[in-house]
């Protein structure tokens, strides 16, 4: 199932790319839904980059999804694709000026594998998922540009 969602951000689109980018650098807050997330290869995120997380799936239950880098368009684009946990798909974003500072469209494409795929009734939830994730981008993204 294919969702999109756009948010403007009042910050230079520098700012939002390196935030999406570098993703293992973030502060993990103790109730993230993403308690730990590593970058698994050696030197600056590109195309080919890999990483690790582990992700808060229902109360009690963390699976671990793998991502890789598919594009990397520095400050225009910023894809990969992830599997596991019983999920696998796409995460693309794209950077656009706006009147605000930097328009921020994502498209995540997803699916159930295996026998997780009795779960696929659930799928909408990841697009209202989706957009409470890019309100927080936001909120971290201009509270650090309007700090530095």
């Amino acid at each position: 199932m294919i969702f999109t969602a756009q948010i403007e951000i009042a910050a230079p689109i520098h700012d939002v790319f390196a935030f999406l980018a570098n993703k293992h650098r973030l502060d993990r807050p103790r109730r993230s839904l993403v308690p730990r997330l590593d970058k698994l290869t050696e030197g600056p995120v590109d195309v080919g980059t890999e990483f690790t997380e582990e992700v808060r799936m229902f109360p009690g239950v963390i699976g671990t999804i793998r991502s890789v880098i598919t594009n990397y368009d520095r400050d225009r684009a910023l894809a990969e694709t992830f599997s596991g946990a019983g999920l696998e798909g796409t995460l693309r974003y794209r950077f656009e000026p706006c009147p605000a500072g930097t328009r921020l469209t994502q498209v995540q494409d997803v699916r159930f594998r295996g026998p997780f795929r009795v779960f696929g009734p659930i799928l909408p939830v990841f697009g209202i998922a989706m957009r409470w994730r890019l309100r927080a981008i936001k909120a971290e993204v201009e509270a650090k540009s309007a700090s530095a």
